[in-house]
């Protein structure tokens, strides 16, 4: 678990938010990742509705 901070480019809001990384490793080796973010932090930031990045 961890945190992101970043700068939308065409709105120039912001996001910090709460992130967690999920690695599946295999034999040493990283095969899959994952990475979850809080979706309405990212609709505010990208100026979508909040529907639309919970896939509403």
């Amino acid at each position: 678990m961890g945190r992101v901070h970043w700068r939308h480019r065409r709105t120039l809001r912001t996001l910090e938010t709460p992130k967690m990384d999920i690695w599946t490793l295999w034999q040493g080796r990283a095969i899959r990742y994952f990475e979850m973010i809080d979706s309405a932090s990212y609709a505010r930031a990208t100026g979508l509705p909040a529907a639309a990045a919970l896939g509403d």
